[in-house]
Formats: C-alpha cells, structure tokens, sequence
C-alpha cells in the first residue's frame, strides 16, 4: 500500500484556523458533559477557539469552566478560558508548555448531547503542532469515548507492518518530522552520511505539497523553497538592520554564521538554512558592561520598529518590521583577538574581523568581515566549502565558554 494511501484511508486532516476557513468540523452524536482535547506527541497545545453544539445549536462551551495540562510562562491568561469564549481570531487562545501530550478540559457543567464541535486552529505556520490531536468525551471524567484521532493511521496493520523508514516517512506527511530527524541525526552520527542525506531529501518531498521542509530549526520554510520576493524581503531587512545597528547604534555588526558561510560560498543564502544571523563587536569588554550594552541594544531597536527578545540561547532574537527573525550574537575584543559567542572561544585577529566592509549581494549592501575565510575556518573547520546540510553547532561547548552570557 502506498504511504499517502494511508492517510487518507484514515481521514487524517490539516486544519487550520477561520483566516483560512479551514476549522476541525466534527458532526458527533454523543451525550457529554466533559471534552478533553490533547496532543499524541511532545508539543505544546495552542488552539484559538472550540465551539460545542447541542442538539439544538446552541455553543454549550461559552461561559464553561476550563482545565489545562499547563500554562505557558504560567500565565494565567492561558488557563483555557481564552478558548471557550470570544469570537475565533487567528491566534490562540490558550497556550501550554511544551511537553508530553498536553490536554485542554472542557467542562460544560453538566450533561448534553451534542451534535457538533468545531475546532478553530492557529492560522500562522504554527498550525502544525495540532495535528496529532485526539478527541474524548465523558461523563464523569474516568470513562472516556473517543470521537476524533487525527493520528488513528497509526494504528492500523498497514501502518504498523511498514519498515521503520517509511514511517518516519509517513509521518512527515502528517507534519510530524521529529522521528525523521531522529533518524537522520542517528545515521549521521553512525557515519552513514549519504544515508541520511538521502531520507532528508525523502522528507523534504513528502513535505512539498504543504511548501515546508526540513530545516535546521524543525519544520520549516528553508532558502531553497522561499521564492524570489521572499529572499528580497529578507536581504533587505537583513541589510536595514545592520545599517541601523553600525550608523545609529555605533557598534560594527556583520553577517555571521550560516548567513555569512551562505554569502561567502555560494553568494546567496543557503538554501538549507532556515534563518539570518548576524554578531555585532561590544565597545566593551568587561562582562557586566557587554551586558548593560546588550540591554541598551535591546532598547535602542524595540524602541527603532523592531521587536527583540533575548533568546534562551543567550542570543537575542529580533522581528523587524518585515517580520523578518534575525538571530543578533554578542563578540568583544579581548587583547588583539576578536572573541564571538557562539564560536570557539580563541576568536579571530582583530584585524580578519575590522574594520568591516560592504558587499553587495543580491542587490543588497551587507556589512561582511573584513576577511570572512578567517571567520569561516573558525566556525566551520578548513572544510567550509564544502556543502554540508547536517552540520551541526556544539551549543553545549558554547554555553561552557560563554556562561555570563546565559541569565
């Protein structure tokens, strides 16, 4: 049998949100008073709205009491009640953490039949994370009727019978790409490079009818599918904020990272990565004063149009206007060194690194190092130029050398 045969012999289902007019409509015949909605997957659970209908059309979910697995950030705005009242939006509702199988209760106060529940999802690209979700319905809260289980191809012969990689396989057709990253992480890691190079390329064809991929962050929209306009977008914004952090803020700021690599090898971005990355060098070089500089950057740039946050990576993370994510790391000079969070703590010469120049690519003017090969060797190895979608960064070496950094 074949994968997609799978699906839709158990009627797996994308929805989304009322922006795509795409909600979880289920007609059901069931008398409950309690519906649990939860996910089969480590995940955290965000819809924007649930409507339960009676018999007689009525929303018996307005005004009912809620009960959740967890809130995000324990905020209590996520405590449910987001999602049974109000009109549906776009957004979500509420909001667990991440973790196992998280659940939403709903508690209708007392018994009805119902005919219908209609399930309003996230209608940004976070969508995905619902779809492993399972529908339960009860009485009394020990004895439980499923009505809904996107992911009931699981448990079928067929599905059960298949090899290890197809189902894999099969499930990123259902957005789930986590047991193909496993694999593939695993088969790199065993020196089976070609191996996992080619079920990455595998998941990324099962991934096209919904134009995402597999990218270095999870499912993802990488460089090679982004059309035109989008990479424009993303030159540009790239290009404003590192004029804005070099003429306004006073501080060099280059492209960095997978960014620069993308640049300096291929002239583009590439087409394996999933987003842009730039450093900028501290005019200080004590650490209580690279932090106080990094929190008047914060400022300087929510208060320039931008959004910024301080990532838990110890990097912050910047929307800009363009709702462009760039990730902006921390470098100061130590003695004639230039020395770069993430990268290995020896740094590079100052004078590889500064002063900065401008290349223009794409159309676009970047600010790039003054001698990028140096930058690359240090980040990458003497093996830079050569492609490498598996390449992975050692974060935990980097939290060791860079510890002030991470509060």
């Amino acid at each position: 049998m074949k994968l997609d045969n799978l699906l839709v012999e158990s009627d797996f289902k994308v929805f989304k949100g009322i922006k795509n007019n795409m909600p979880l409509t289920l007609l059901v015949k069931v008398k409950a008073r309690f519906l649990k909605f939860a996910l089969q997957n480590k995940m955290c659970l965000h819809l924007d709205k649930i409507q339960v209908f009676d018999r007689d059309g009525n929303n018996v979910a307005l005004n009912s009491y809620t009960f959740v697995s967890s809130m995000y950030n324990d905020d209590e705005k996520y405590d449910g009640q987001g999602v049974v009242n109000g009109e549906p939006k776009g957004g979500c509702g509420h909001h667990t953490k991440t973790e196992d199988d998280p659940w939403l209760i709903i508690d209708l106060k007392k018994d009805y039949d119902l005919s219908k529940i209609v399930v309003f999802n996230r209608d940004d690209a976070h969508y995905h994370r619902a779809l492993s979700l399972i529908i339960t319905a009860s009485c009394d809260l020990e004895n439980w009727h499923k009505l809904f289980d996107n992911y009931a191809y699981k448990l079928s012969n067929d599905y059960i019978d298949l090899a290890y990689e197809n189902k894999c396989l099969l499930n990123c057709s259902t957005l789930d790409i986590e047991p193909i990253r496993k694999l593939i992480k695993k088969l790199n890691s065993e020196g089976n490079k070609q191996q996992a190079l080619s079920l990455l390329a595998k998941g990324n064809v099962q991934l096209e009818p919904y134009n995402l991929s597999i990218g270095p962050h999870g499912l993802t929209r990488t460089f090679s599918i982004r059309t035109e306009n989008e990479k424009n977008k993303a030159y540009l914004a790239l290009s404003n904020l590192l004029n804005v952090i070099n003429k306004e803020f006073g501080v060099p700021a280059f492209a960095s990272s997978g960014t620069l690599l993308g640049l300096v090898r291929e002239g583009q971005f590439l087409g394996h990565d999933d987003d842009l990355d730039l450093c900028y060098i501290s005019a200080f070089k004590e650490h209580d004063d690279i932090l106080r500089e990094r929190q008047e950057l914060t400022k300087f740039l929510n208060n320039s149009g931008y959004k910024v946050t301080n990532a838990r990576g110890a990097h912050l993370w910047c929307t800009t206007p363009q709702r462009i994510t760039i990730d902006i790391f921390t470098g100061w000079v130590v003695e004639s060194n230039c020395v770069m969070h993430p990268l290995p703590i020896v740094g590079v010469p100052k004078e590889s690194l500064l002063p900065l120049k401008i290349e223009e690519y794409n159309g676009f003017d970047l600010y790039v190092p003054r001698v990028p090969v140096d930058l690359l060797e240090l980040n990458y190895g003497r093996n830079w130029e050569c492609p490498d979608p598996l390449w992975v960064f050692d974060w935990g070496n980097a939290r060791k050398s860079f510890d002030f950094l991470y509060f």
